[in-house]
């Protein structure tokens, strides 16, 4: 419509044009919902009955307004009681002769050859207003219901929906047959207003007050007029209006409700049906919490497929809050084959109701496919005792906890079960322990044993070693120590791991412990977890090695001090220096194994048998396991964090490593000078045995310049090596100190007072 004339003003629009309202005008809205200025709604203010889709309207085949014969036809003035039987006519949907559908303006107007006065155009265009409202709802449940894509829940609120729209019709039907009643007519099949609902109902009934969708202000009417029935008084536009200012409300609500989940499926459309019943008067809280119960069963049906058989619904539209991953095999299939869909999660079903139901069906499927167990948990009798009665209660939780024990005691069996097969039927702790023995270190004699065996092996280049000569060397380690005593299935997943080897690696840079497990153990010791081990087992390896290698030094050392011949006094000076910088490795290392025997791994160990003492189910014992782990290799300085601490860390190892091969040069000197010294003695005895003198000022005095050469040349040169090492290793000492002190772990930064307790190392500003 091109132009508009104002309904208030009859003299603004010629005689022979009837009055229109465009509704797609924000002041025709108002008007139509009874406010001339936008009045806050039950789904917001007025204004929002223009959002609504207008592409729903084409899907019936109403009936266009019929045309003028001629321009200059006569117009034609109909009675109330015409324009009345129209208007309830337009009720149901429907065009009649006199008040028609115009699908260019998306509206029920009265037809062109029609005079009105301004009143009844105002009555008949805001009792239309019902009919348009009802097409866009009918048109929604119409779409749903045809789309064979349709998901359960959307299909369940189309339903719902509809059932709303036969109570609606059964009001218009009862209005229908009230003017049939005053015509005396016999009362009219409701079918003939277009709906899809069969109803029969008396004439008697059809008199009484309505019912259904809304008869409050039918009743209301009456009693204002002192009339004893509603019957006595004859219909007409002014009462019909009033009698359908409720089951307009209602209709604008569906209308909205409609317009806001066409685009959502599933646990989303379930939250904005939720969110869209906590507002409203109670007549349309009533309304609407119908439909969200519908809604909802449609959901909980899925729901308890999950979690009492482990199997999700055919959801081919991801309607479920748990989506499945087809691709994933057994071996992953707690981890990576079931999560949450956040997006599907409804409103009223908390984070952690939803994470308890998620766990209850793995656990099923767990205990099913990976465990072999066949328990039926839907018949516990616990279990059976909590169903739910009511679907209410899923989104009236706060008044009713029915639903969240449903779930909690779900959980609580099934997780509880779960967890008592993985300890006693796989002895999951067992192997964690076995773990924390061998891997980590814990078991100290068959770790130093297996290290003294290995010796000579692992000295070797890393290209010659001999994998089943190590494993042999494993088996005698455990036979000489009380590792013998574990049972044989954990002895029999110890193994021996030779990792990739690079050029110049020993044999002790590429030896590593390894330990098998299978089953549904993997779910905790996954690859990612091995890799945690292996880092930490190479780390304590080497810790371990240079106190190895520090207590065969000192060894060394007491041998020297007792040479004869008096070569223990020329390698005093040497043996004061090697004794002093051993003392400071030795000290640097034992603290620091300390600190990671005691700080990091026991304190560690201790925090994660408490946590899976107290854990509820499985997740939490995998989270337990995976903290453990990083909590060891955060404190082993093995982390992103401590990259340039593990880098100094090597250094000062590798110091260690040069310092045992210059004492290691040092016993070999000693040892070829005392053999030397010990030859000429024997020359010297034997001379003596046959009489002569022993020696002689010349032989003797080529004896003491070789042995000032070899003091000059030998031991002084060595020294020096010595003392620059020391110089190095304190200088790195320091500065490994003062990165530490910065590190965000409070642990770590307590180890420097115990590297430094007596302020013995000084950096360039002073004491660190």
């Amino acid at each position: 419509m091109s132009t508009e004339y104002s309904s208030r003003d009859p003299k603004s629009r010629p005689s022979n044009i009837p009055m229109r309202i465009n509704i797609d005008s924000p002041s025709s809205r108002d008007f139509i919902s009874g406010s001339h200025t936008p009045a806050a709604s039950l789904w917001g203010t007025a204004s929002n009955l223009s959002t609504l889709d207008r592409r729903h309207s084409s899907r019936h085949n109403f009936r266009a307004p019929s045309s003028h014969k001629s321009a200059a036809a006569s117009t034609i003035t109909p009675t109330e009681t015409e324009l009345l039987r129209e208007a309830i006519l337009t009720l149901s949907g429907a065009s009649g002769s006199l008040i028609q559908y115009d699908p260019t303006l998306d509206a029920f107007v009265p037809a062109h050859h029609l005079t009105l006065l301004p009143s009844l155009q105002t009555h008949v265009m805001r009792i239309s207003a019902c009919g348009w409202l009802y097409n866009r709802v009918r048109s929604y449940v119409n779409d749903v219901r045809d789309d064979p894509n349709s998901g359960k829940v959307a299909l369940s609120l189309a339903l719902s929906i509809d059932d709303q729209l036969t109570e609606y019709l059964k009001l218009v039907s009862t209005f229908e047959a009230q003017m049939n009643y005053e015509g005396g007519e016999t009362p009219r099949n409701p079918t003939e207003f277009g709906t899809q609902n069969s109803l029969t109902r008396s004439a008697e009934n059809a008199l009484s007050k309505p019912r259904g969708f809304d008869s409050g202000s039918m009743s209301t009417l009456g009693e204002q007029s002192g009339m004893e029935g509603v019957e006595r008084q004859p219909l007409t536009l002014v009462q019909l209006r009033h009698w359908l200012m409720e089951p307009e409300r209602r209709l604008k609500v569906l209308a909205s409700l409609v317009d806001n989940c066409s685009s959502l499926k599933g646990g989303a459309l379930a939250s904005k049906v939720y969110e869209m019943s906590q507002n409203g008067g109670p007549k349309i809280k009533a309304m609407l919490t119908v439909i969200l119960e519908n809604v909802t069963r449609s959901i909980f049906e899925m729901i308890s497929l999950w979690i009492y058989d482990g199997r999700l619904p055919t959801d081919t539209n991801q309607e479920f809050f748990i989506t499945v991953y087809p691709s994933v095999g057994r071996e992953n299939l707690w981890a990576g084959k079931y999560c949450l869909r956040k997006g599907m999660i409804p409103e009223f079903i908390s984070k952690e109701q939803a994470r308890k139901i998620l766990l209850v069906g793995k656990s099923v499927n767990f205990l099913i496919h990976v465990c072999g167990d066949s328990l039926n948990f839907k018949d516990l009798e616990a279990i059976r005792n909590t169903r739910l009665k009511q679907i209410e209660a899923i989104f009236n939780q706060t008044f009713d906890r029915s639903f969240d024990r449903m779930i909690s005691t779900a959980y609580t069996h099934v997780s509880k079960h779960l967890l008592e097969i993985l300890f006693q039927k796989y002895h999951f702790m067992d192997h964690l322990t076995a773990c924390r023995k061998f891997l980590l270190l814990g078991q100290g004699d068959f770790i130093q044993r297996l290290m003294d065996l290995l010796q000579e092996e692992l000295d070797e280049p890393a290209d010659s070693i001999m994998r089943h000569r190590l494993n042999e060397i494993l088996e005698t380690a455990i036979r000489d120590t009380n590792a013998q005593y574990e049972d044989s299935e954990i002895l029999r997943r110890l193994n021996v791991e030779v990792l990739e080897t690079a050029e110049g690696d020993s044999g002790w840079d590429v030896f590593s412990l390894g330990y098998t497990v299978d089953g549904p153990l993997t779910t905790i010791f996954t690859p990612e977890c091995r890799l945690f081990y292996l880092k930490a087992f190479s780390f304590l390896w080497r810790l371990k090695r240079m106190e190895f290698m520090l207590s065969a030094l000192w060894r060394d050392q007491l041998s020297l001090a007792r040479k004869p011949y008096g070569l223990a006094d020329d390698l005093a000076p040497i043996l004061h220096v090697v004794q002093l910088l051993g003392a400071e490795f030795r000290h640097f290392i034992l603290q620091l194994q300390y600190y990671v025997n005691f700080e990091a791994l026991e304190c560690a160990w201790l925090d994660l048998v408490k946590k899976i003492q107290c854990a509820n189910d499985l997740d939490e014992v995998i989270a337990a396991h995976q903290a453990f782990l990083e909590s060891v290799v955060g404190r082993c300085l093995l982390d992103q964090n401590s990259r340039e601490l593990r880098y100094h860390l090597r250094a000062i190892f590798d110091l260690i490593v040069n310092f045992f091969q210059l004492n290691q040069d040092l016993q070999n000197l000693a040892n070829n000078e005392e053999d030397v010294r010990s030859h000429l003695q024997y020359e010297i005895d034997a001379s003596a045995k046959t009489g002569k003198w022993g020696t002689c000022a010349v032989p003797e005095g080529r004896e003491m310049a070789r042995r000032k050469m070899f003091v000059e040349a030998t031991i002084t040169p060595l020294t020096a090596r010595i003392r620059v090492l020391a110089s190095s290793y304190r200088s790195m000492v320091t500065e490994f100190m003062n990165k530490l002190q910065n590190h965000p772990d409070q642990n770590l930064r307590l180890l420097v007072q115990s590297l430094n307790f007596n302020a013995y190392y000084m950096d360039e500003f002073g004491d660190i």
